[in-house]
């Protein structure tokens, strides 16, 4: 048999509670939703052509120096490596130009001697 202070208890923990998971439900509203953040990373690694390491096409950039050369070299070879270590599956990356292709392809050479999955990294010339 309850108590008219276990009653009272009971119904105020039940109001707390009541409280706190309208709270949780109005944070995760203010978040948005898992679908919703997929959209904007894809949307974020679009504008630095990521994308060419998940299946999409990226746009060949010219290539002025060298460390522009060692940012796409990361851009683009970082993601790669890592679907082809994940899907076991080739995958190709478009390069402007033969000297881009030619420092690609040896860092390949270098990071495949300590992950064997890299060497299923393919790269080609754009135009060729």
């Amino acid at each position: 048999m309850k108590t008219a202070a276990t009653e009272n208890k009971s119904v105020v923990i039940r109001e707390k509670m009541k409280t706190a998971f309208a709270k949780v439900l109005l944070a995760a509203k203010a978040r948005g939703t898992a679908k919703e953040k997929a959209q904007q990373a894809l949307a974020a690694l679009s504008e630095f052509n990521f994308m060419d390491a998940y299946g999409r096409t990226a746009p060949v950039q010219d290539v002025p120096d060298k460390a522009a050369l060692v940012a796409m070299a990361l851009m683009r070879l970082s993601p790669a490596c890592a679907r082809v270590a994940v899907t076991g599956l080739p995958h190709t990356i478009t390069v402007p130009d033969a000297h881009t292709a030619e420092v690609f392809r040896a860092a390949i050479a270098e990071s495949a001697k300590q992950r064997a999955s890299d060497r299923l990294v393919r790269i080609v010339v754009a135009n060729h």
